[in-house]
């Protein structure tokens, strides 16, 4: 699962820092401060959103575990209220501004493509795994746009 990681490096190489703040900037790296990074239009509006968003889910994520699990005695069937939809439905509409960039737009329907494809023929979880194939379109261009 954490295989996305590797993409995610590489989207982020410039937001992450240098030297030792490096370690800390990858530290910080998740799913939503990538999305929120790479968003911003400005080098330094990136940064500021990785950094952010990174540092906050970083301090906020296990007060809210502690939240939830004292919380969630008292739910006695949490499927029944459409929790686990809610995390894939923020993360999906955290992507749709990045889709509008063909150079972005092409990997990801190549990544999807190929991960639905797969999906009969491999075990559960496996094909999220093919869908980093679908960096092996991706380009560096300038004005791709």
């Amino acid at each position: 699962m954490n295989a996305r990681h590797l993409p995610f490096g590489i989207a982020v190489k410039d937001l992450v820092g240098q030297g030792g703040r490096s370690l800390l900037g990858c530290h910080i790296m998740n799913d939503e401060s990538v999305v929120f990074g790479i968003s911003q239009k400005q080098h330094a509006q990136r940064c500021a959103a990785y950094w952010v968003c990174g540092l906050g889910i970083f301090t906020v994520w296990p007060l809210s575990v502690v939240c939830g699990a004292f919380i969630g005695r008292f739910i006695p069937d949490v499927s029944a209220i459409g929790l686990d939809a809610v995390f894939p439905a923020i993360l999906i509409a955290l992507i749709f501004p990045a889709l509008r960039q063909r150079r972005t737009r092409i990997p990801a329907t190549l990544g999807t493509v190929l991960s639905v494809i797969a999906t009969p023929f491999v075990p559960a979880g496996i094909p999220v795994l093919f869908s980093l194939l679908g960096l092996l379109s991706w380009r560096e261009r300038k004005n791709a746009d």
